[in-house]
């Protein structure tokens, strides 16, 4: 792959200062083309990392989305999960009513909890 090349270049350069007495003429320009090298491959890992990152995040939201019922299109391109937690509202009359809270980037998602044989599931949302 294209992107696999760049450590190689690096590689081949440093070679080639290694092989290159430094009162040649392309010495220096070879230093500067080792270090112009690195960087670049040190913002295509940076790259990669944060494409990593953002997929696993759609990914986590896209769960999330499947688990409230009547819920669509939570997936955005800039929204990001950051948490989730359980809360007790007080009601009328001294009730309270458990809740589900999610925090996203954008956007806080109220839910009602559902208990099915068992387990919890989430109701309709409210945004």
């Amino acid at each position: 792959m294209p992107v696999q090349r760049i450590p190689r270049y690096e590689l081949l350069i440093k070679e080639l200062i290694k092989h290159t007495q430094s009162d040649h003429c392309d010495h220096e320009f070879l230093l500067r083309a080792q270090k112009e090298v690195h960087e670049l491959a040190l913002k295509i890992n940076r790259m990669e990392e944060e494409a990593f990152v953002h997929e696993q995040m759609q990914q986590k939201v896209k769960e999330i989305e499947h688990l409230i019922e009547g819920v669509v299109d939570l997936t955005q391109v800039d929204r990001t999960f950051i948490r989730y937690d359980f809360v007790s509202i007080a009601g009328a009359l001294g009730t309270k009513k458990e809740r589900c809270l999610f925090l996203f980037s954008d956007i806080l998602l109220i839910t009602s909890i559902k208990r099915k044989s068992g387990t919890t599931r989430k109701s309709s949302a409210t945004s």
